[in-house]
């Protein structure tokens, strides 16, 4: 991972976030360099360009979920949890009163 421009907190390009992003999406680094990505990534700070190759690469590489809606009724509850402020997880705590409900 040497070679990736950030290992000295120099941003990289909206198509170099893209790349690297798919990279990791693809399989092809393993679950160490992906680790040594994200937090070099989170001590140096994400610019507005590398957040946008990232989500571009995830858009890309995203599979869409297919249900079959004939059958059993579908709820998605999601949350990311990361805002860091410590508040109640509403998402999760829904997902439970769901799954209790049968």
């Amino acid at each position: 991972m040497s070679h990736l421009p950030f290992r000295n907190f120099v941003h990289l390009s909206q198509q170099e976030a893209y790349d690297l992003m798919r990279r990791m999406l693809s399989g092809e680094m393993n679950t160490e360099g992906i680790a040594e990505v994200l937090s070099f990534l989170r001590r140096k700070g994400e610019t507005i360009a590398e957040l946008v190759g990232f989500a571009t690469a995830i858009r890309e590489m995203g599979q869409p979920l297919h249900i079959d809606q004939s059958s059993e009724p579908v709820l998605d509850t999601c949350g990311t949890g990361g805002d860091c402020l410590g508040t109640f997880n509403i998402s999760t705590a829904a997902a439970f009163v769901v799954a209790g409900c049968g």
